[in-house]
């Protein structure tokens, strides 16, 4: 009965989003469901070759074949999984540390210099660059592109918590609740938390689209996921290499996966990003 109740809230909840936002999030929820049955859906082994090498797009092939023969619908769409993969533990890997590290930087003035020097050095680095050197030291492979894509979100959290939670520090709720000796937790859990979670949800929101740019962009250099996993950037590049022999399908269909779902993600974010940023901005002026 809970599980009816809180998905009729939800419902309730959605039918105020505006229609980009529902027929975005209705060809998002259809990708996820395809990327993640990939095992069921996908008509070949994205993996195994065959003797049909640069088969153009026929009833067997729906997208034709790459240069070793390879279902290059196949590894679109398990090359949807990957980016599933990535973008998830991206988050999961960023997103608590930033915000942690920010609610609680002023839990002691040390400590809040400490982080400050940390973060501000690891941000004054170009994202894209930081994350390329981290692969050299990690290694290729799915968790060590997600953590080299991760680490600099960090200060991005960081920055954005630390100034949302100073600003919510010189009210006078924050002083009465201090002059009754609350601890800093506290305060943090019942006053501070609440305040920022819209500015927090709609940071959240931005995030996927540009973490599957970059993930596609670092494999399409070759930096990230190893051969022969599928994945949309390596696709790609793998494609252009073929375009001197006309096979033009090996790029095309991943490029489309990437093209429709980045717009999906940018378009999802973006109007989260602005129904949470009005709230967000009273709850900070109060």
């Amino acid at each position: 009965m809970k599980f009816v109740e809180i998905l009729i809230k939800i419902l309730e909840v959605a039918r105020s989003f505006p229609l980009k936002l529902k027929l975005s999030l209705s060809i998002l929820v259809f990708l996820s469901l395809l990327f993640i049955m990939a095992d069921y859906i996908s008509p070949y082994d994205p993996l195994r070759p065959s003797y049909k090498q640069l088969s153009p797009p026929s009833i067997e092939h729906l997208f034709g074949t790459d240069n070793i023969g390879r279902d290059v619908l196949s590894r679109t769409i398990y090359g949807g999984r990957t980016a599933l993969i990535i973008i998830a533990l991206s988050l999961i890997l960023s997103n608590p540390i930033g915000l942690l590290l920010g609610l609680f930087s002023f839990i002691h003035s040390i400590v809040d210099r400490f982080l400050r020097i940390i973060m501000d050095t690891l941000y004054s680095f170009p994202a894209f660059l930081m994350s390329i050197t981290l692969l050299f030291v990690l290694g290729p492979g799915i968790v060590n592109l997600s953590i080299a894509i991760a680490i600099p979100w960090i200060p991005i959290f960081y920055r954005t918590i630390r100034s949302s939670v100073l600003a919510i520090l010189n009210k006078p709720f924050i002083e009465v609740a201090q002059s009754l000796g609350a601890s800093y937790t506290w305060i943090v859990m019942k006053h501070i938390l609440p305040h920022i979670l819209p500015i927090y949800i709609g940071l959240i929101s931005i995030q996927p689209a540009r973490i599957l740019l970059v993930a596609a962009s670092i494999n399409f250099l070759g930096f990230g996921v190893p051969p022969p996993t599928p994945d949309w950037g390596a696709d790609i590049y793998n494609g252009t290499l073929l375009m001197a022999k006309m096979a033009w399908w090996v790029m095309l269909f991943p490029g489309l996966a990437l093209l429709i779902t980045s717009i999906t993600l940018y378009v999802i974010g973006q109007s989260i990003s602005d129904m949470l940023f009005n709230k967000g901005m009273r709850y900070q002026l109060g």
